[in-house]
């Protein structure tokens, strides 16, 4: 059943009003380049419905190349899809990107995958959400963090990402929420640790609340704040310079803190069309403690940290 499996395509059936993508993100070995490469489909009825690869660089380096959908493939059984020449899976990336504006080709290889649990009570990041069929976007976590190989050419310019970290999400449906925060880091000062933030505005039967997915991994170990574990959303803090958050659960605490910096822009969907524009970054910086019992198990600054803040959200 493609609920227990978030990382593969789920639009076969889907003639309107529909998005689905997929997040690719590379930071190379020494965290001077960061590269987060966006493979999707906007599904409407008309001209509009098209495949579609975003890119998006810590220089702030953005661009959309539009495809015909007739150049979408998506494997039933796995993450498996082709747009053009550009293959994207669960083990590796090939691209294959020529346009009048942008080219990028080479062949990124991914080992030490780190998903997110799929479980009957809990199939991936949505928890038991993932059952609600009138939700207005899903996330899955396909990957909090793995191990790089190869090498991509973006404009004739070398991006190597030899020994480099990466990290893969997706999102499905209509329409991202009215408001919304994300970040993401894996780049910290201790191997094997990342953290993913989404704190959004959540439609809910003719209402809405405020919603959130965290999941922080240290030590071999997956600490989970969501809204459907019972965690608390205890701070929620928005300047002009920083983000401040803090979750609880039972014993544990987690503080974060984001710096944010300049961004690309990037489009969003709106009721399946890819009409919105958001602004991200991938250099904020993501200051992040964990605590149990008022005692620090963690305590360090994230690199190369994606960051996205939209609207106004309520705590």
């Amino acid at each position: 059943m493609a609920i227990f499996r978030p990382e593969i395509y789920h639009g076969f059936r889907k003639k309107e009003r529909f998005f689905e993508g997929w997040y690719f993100k590379f930071v190379s070995k020494d965290r001077q380049k960061a590269l987060a490469v966006i493979p999707g489909v906007s599904i409407n009825n008309g001209n509009s419905s098209h495949a579609f690869i975003q890119l998006i660089a810590n220089d702030n380096f953005t661009r959309y190349i539009r495809f015909d959908f007739s150049e979408f493939y998506a494997s039933k059984k796995e993450l498996n899809l082709k747009i053009q020449g550009n293959s994207f899976s669960q083990n590796y990336v090939k691209l294959e990107i020529k346009s009048p504006d942008v080219t990028l080709w080479g062949e990124i290889s991914f080992s030490n995958q780190n998903p997110w649990p799929v479980t009957i009570l809990s199939p991936g990041a949505m928890g038991w959400y993932s059952y609600m069929p009138f939700m207005e976007c899903y996330h899955g976590v396909l990957s909090m963090d793995h191990d790089l190989k190869g090498k991509l050419y973006l404009n004739s310019k070398e991006l190597n990402f030899d020994g480099g970290k990466g990290y893969i999400e997706k999102d499905w449906g209509k329409s991202f929420p009215s408001a919304w925060i994300w970040l993401q880091s894996n780049c910290f000062e201790i191997d094997r640790t990342s953290i993913m933030v989404s704190v959004a505005t959540i439609p809910w039967i003719g209402k809405s609340f405020t919603g959130f997915i965290v999941g922080f991994l240290y030590s071999g170990k997956l600490y989970r704040f969501t809204t459907y574990n019972r965690s608390e959303l205890s701070r929620l803090e928005i300047s002009e310079n920083n983000v401040m958050l803090e979750f609880r659960r039972k014993d544990l605490k987690l503080e974060i803190e984001a710096y944010r910096t300049d961004g690309g822009e990037l489009r969003s969907p709106i009721m399946g069309s890819m009409e919105g524009r958001i602004n991200e970054t991938l250099s904020a910086l993501i200051k992040v403690t964990l605590s149990k019992n008022g005692k620090k198990l963690f305590q360090g600054t994230g690199t190369n940290s994606g960051l996205e803040v939209v609207g106004k959200l309520k705590r």
